[in-house]
């Protein structure tokens, strides 16, 4: 026999190895950036400060709340327990094998999502979840063998391991978990969430014949329950807006005027940099938008409303509106929540 001739199970274990990665994700992803069950991604904590990235595969998205539900994933296959599942590179088109913890699962702003490192199948992200969730693997149509042994008790290393992940998870998820089960949209130190009014809200209000005093209304409560911001373009088009309005609707639209001069000097902001994270065509005052969300928003806050119409994001609707969110060079990241005033008024019709 010349040469040497692997055993057969080593060749199949090597070619499983080799399989190259996918170009392209394995479900129906047009865009790699968009939060999507099924994506293995980078997860950032909200304060640049914190250096706590980790990765965390995407069980549940909500685009309304801008939040995504994460189990938290680790190279460390060797580590893994009963409720820990190894996704080999062939199955995520990730670079290394992976392991998924079911048992940590938590919440995550569209903000703290970082590159997307890996893809696997939207059903099998929903079976591991559903594995977290208490469901047996051989009951959901998993393979036992995909899981390691239990950790029985503290003697075993990976019982500190897990504890240690635990940590790791709370640390990047607990700001968003305490939001979403805060009933009366707080932020999780009893503050108010911030609005902002969208430059572009009054624009659009202006070119429609007539203007749309439902919507109009549905502001004004806005105003009279919740402190209201208007950066300075803003102003500029509500003032265009009363100018061809006639004077039963300059006097309902005169309390919006008098709360957005008492916050005037949001135009002019001299602060840390910010960008948005996206681009709008036709949007007017990004920059100063973002700079008055900043400066406005109170120390350590995490979340805001931009005040806005599913009108103003016409053009989108193939994609649909994705919230941005505010990087503040070396300080912290800000969630904007996008909040469509028309929608809210038909809902509550």
């Amino acid at each position: 026999m010349s040469g040497f001739e692997r055993p057969y199970w080593l060749q199949a274990a090597l070619s499983a190895r080799s399989t190259p990665l996918r170009a392209e994700p394995l479900t129906g992803d047009p865009d790699v950036h968009r939060p999507a069950i099924g994506q293995v991604r980078v997860l950032q904590h909200m304060d640049l400060r914190t250096p706590a990235d980790r990765l965390g595969l995407i069980v549940d998205v909500d685009e309304h709340l801008a939040t995504a539900s994460v189990l938290l994933v680790s190279p460390l296959v060797e580590y893994r327990t009963a409720v820990d599942y190894l996704v080999e590179p062939a199955a995520s088109a990730s670079r290394m094998p992976l392991v998924v913890e079911c048992d940590l699962r938590g919440a995550v702003w569209f903000a703290q999502l970082g590159q997307r490192v890996g893809m696997c199948d939207a059903g099998l992200a929903a079976q591991l979840d559903a594995v977290g969730g208490g469901a047996l693997p051989d009951d959901i149509g998993l393979s036992q063998a995909g899981f390691g042994l239990p950790a029985r008790d503290k003697r075993d290393q990976r019982w500190a391991w897990k504890l240690a992940e635990l940590d790791a998870l709370n640390v990047l998820t607990h700001e968003c978990d305490e939001r979403l089960v805060d009933a009366d949209e707080r932020l999780p130190d009893g503050r108010e969430g911030l609005n902002v009014v969208d430059p572009m809200l009054f624009t659009e209000f202006a070119e429609a014949s007539p203007a749309p005093l439902g919507d109009l209304i549905g502001l004004l409560d806005l105003v009279a329950e919740a402190p209201v911001f208007m950066p300075v373009p803003a102003l500029e088009s509500l003032d265009a807006l009363m100018s061809q309005s006639s004077p039963d609707v300059q006097l309902a639209l005169l309390p919006l005027l008098q709360a957005g001069l008492s916050g005037a000097s949001l135009g002019q902001i001299e602060g840390p940099a910010a960008e948005w994270s996206y681009e709008r065509p036709g949007a007017i005052g990004d920059d100063a938008l973002a700079q008055a969300i900043v400066a406005s928003a109170s120390p350590g806050s995490r979340y805001a409303s931009l005040v806005t119409a599913e009108k103003v994001w016409a053009g989108n609707e193939g994609e649909g509106p994705v919230p941005p969110h505010i990087e503040v060079s070396g300080v912290s990241r800000i969630q904007i929540h996008l909040r469509f005033i028309d929608q809210e008024q038909r809902e509550a019709a």
